[in-house]
């Protein structure tokens, strides 16, 4: 049997976006960006300036006493956030490319600040998130999505030695480790992951230094990526391809 042309430009059309995926990028990570607080308690921020529109910055914090509330974007609500114990994660989508702070509110006079900014991240398909204060070996997060980002936070205190990931958690990559107030405040770490399949990953955190301690914490989120355009371009492939059938007959 003899295709139309037509049929065959549709099918090697879909065919050959089918081989381009996406993926998240991380821009800038916890480890380029990091403040900590000094003085009096009021509040704990750090300045940055988005490279993109759209992008997705993700910031976390460990406030020594009590966890860091109200989080702001360049005065903006963030736009979720999660909290356990002493620490707290938040995103926000960037509107701009100017100079922001972003700033949470601490009672605290010790406490430090990481900031992650992404691109590709599709927040229509939702943010999974993970909260967890419970021993090393049971923090799991469930995506939903392929080829998703997670970021996690690990914060403890006291702070000797800090955090590191269980050999169990998909958590591979250590972004930045730091010690806000010395070894009387607290541990922050900072990691993220890129998996692969939607599906549920271990997240956990090994707090050797005192695995009973009340103030731990483990965050998590997941970030799904912007459709593939294989989504789309096979959609529409199929779909013309069916049209020119019909129209045939």
């Amino acid at each position: 049997m003899k295709y139309p042309k037509s049929i065959v430009s549709a099918t090697v059309l879909a065919a050959f976006f089918t081989h381009t995926s996406a993926q998240i990028t991380v821009v800038s990570d916890a480890g380029d960006n990091y403040a900590e607080m000094t003085g009096s308690a009021g509040s704990i921020s750090i300045d940055y300036t988005p490279t993109a529109v759209g992008n997705v910055l993700v910031a976390m914090t460990y406030s020594d006493g009590s966890a860091a509330t109200n989080f702001t974007f360049g005065g903006v609500a963030a736009a979720g956030s999660i909290t356990e114990s002493r620490g707290t994660m938040a995103y926000f989508e960037t509107t701009g490319t100017s100079l922001i702070t972003v700033s949470a509110d601490s009672g605290a006079t010790s406490g430090g600040i990481y900031l992650y900014e992404l691109s590709g991240v599709d927040l229509s398909a939702g943010v999974v998130s993970s909260v967890s204060d419970i021993p090393a070996g049971t923090a799991s997060i469930t995506t939903t999505k392929p080829n998703s980002l997670l970021i996690s936070f690990a914060s403890a205190n006291p702070g000797t030695p800090p955090p590191a990931p269980n050999a169990s958690s998909v958590i591979t990559s250590v972004d930045a480790t730091q010690m806000p107030g010395g070894s009387s405040g607290g541990d922050m770490v900072a990691g993220s992951a890129l998996v692969s399949s939607a599906a549920t990953y271990n997240v956990s955190w090994d707090f050797g230094q005192n695995p009973s301690n009340s103030s731990r914490s483990i965050l998590t989120y997941s970030f799904a990526p912007v459709p593939e355009p294989s989504s789309f371009a096979l959609l529409a492939g199929l779909t013309m391809l069916g049209w020119v059938v019909v129209r045939r007959r």
